[in-house]
């Protein structure tokens, strides 16, 4: 798709550093840095966009450290939050494990 496209145009580094994936609504229900439900789609983009070998921008392992690591961070705090249920506990586990199988293409 585009979005795919603009992924590997720029690299996935640039991308994410210029595309909020987190939640940024003034909801108390909502964990402010994780990555909105809104755009949890878009990390399965990035995966198949580092997945391509003809990708010529890998990016660095100190992004995913300085980066990646911080939303699966929140995710995961997140995830243990008073005011969520069992099911939005459980996609904010998720999403910490999507955010961590794009590790290995930072490791390439």
């Amino acid at each position: 798709g585009a979005i795919g496209a603009v992924v590997e145009g720029v690299g996935a580094e640039i991308f994410m550093g210029l595309v909020n994936l987190g939640d940024v609504s003034k909801d108390s229900n909502v964990i402010h840095g994780a990555v909105s439900n809104e755009r949890a789609w878009i990390l399965n983009v990035i995966k198949a966009s580092l997945s391509t070998d003809s990708n010529p921008y890998r990016p660095r392992l100190a992004f995913f450290q300085s980066h990646v690591l911080g939303l699966a961070r929140k995710c995961d705090s997140g995830s243990a939050g008073d005011n969520l249920t069992a099911v939005e506990a459980s996609i904010q586990r998720s999403r910490v494990i999507d955010l961590w199988c794009l590790f290995p293409s930072f490791c390439l």
